[in-house]
């Protein structure tokens, strides 16, 4: 179990980190649904979250901008590299359905 952060901790870590968003808005920053976040952050491909009560969570608002900004800068990367080689699957993006 996650230890609990003490509340004069947790305000330092909030004037230097910005704001703690909880699951639905790190998911309305994200785009992404609450269970996509939960198996990301298992796999350790997403930032931690940070006990609030025994029954609350949250994320840095920073760490989970910056995991966005790496996705962009993974994206533009792969782009401008050639890497990213998906072709056409047939579906609606080329107006089959």
């Amino acid at each position: 179990m996650t230890p609990m952060v003490p509340m004069g901790q947790l305000r330092g870590a909030q004037r230097m980190s910005g704001q703690i968003l909880r699951h639905g808005e790190v998911g309305a920053l994200t785009g992404l649904s609450r269970t996509t976040i939960d198996r990301l952050e298992a796999q350790g491909d997403f930032p931690p979250r940070v006990r609030l009560a025994s029954c609350a969570v949250g994320w840095l608002e920073s760490e989970v901008r910056d995991w966005v900004r790496a996705r962009v800068a993974q994206r533009d990367s792969e782009v401008a590299s050639g890497a990213d080689r998906r072709a056409p699957s047939g579906g609606w993006r080329n107006g089959t359905r």
